[in-house]
């Protein structure tokens, strides 16, 4: 078995830099096994005050496997507080990327929590979609 972690700081990349790097790993049969984020107190995150618990770097574990895999990276914003309706486009990306074989394999919030007062929460998520691929569709 060979295995590597990559990580990426979510509030200084962009989904489609994601979705390259892992299409670059995926051609080479590396496969997610695991996602983990890391929490952190610091100041200064992007969009929060200036003090608190930061959920916004990510540790991916890949396994090198016999098959090469796509990969599809969705930005997933929080347009507002209302959350049934973040759920319903986050419902929507999934169906659009199930339409076109990829399965949602993991869900990374930004996110943010201040102990001293109300938090931004989470703001945005990257969606990770994949699917195998055969040497005819590379």
């Amino acid at each position: 078995m060979e295995q590597k972690v990559i990580y990426y700081k979510l509030y200084n990349t962009s989904a489609t830099a994601i979705e390259k790097e892992l299409n670059d790993y995926g051609a080479e049969g590396w496969k997610i096994s695991m996602v983990t984020p890391t929490v952190y107190r610091g100041g200064g995150a992007f969009y929060t005050c200036e003090h608190g618990y930061h959920i916004h770097l990510y540790l991916l574990v890949l396994n090198k496997t016999a098959g090469k895999y796509s990969y599809r990276c969705s930005f997933l914003k929080q347009k507002n507080s209302h959350y049934p309706s973040y759920i319903e486009e986050i419902n929507e990306e999934i169906i659009k990327r199930n339409g076109q074989g990829f399965e949602l394999i993991h869900l990374m919030p930004c996110s943010s929590i201040d102990p001293q007062m109300n938090s931004k929460g989470t703001k945005f998520c990257i969606g990770i979609f994949m699917k195998e691929i055969s040497d005819l569709q590379i």
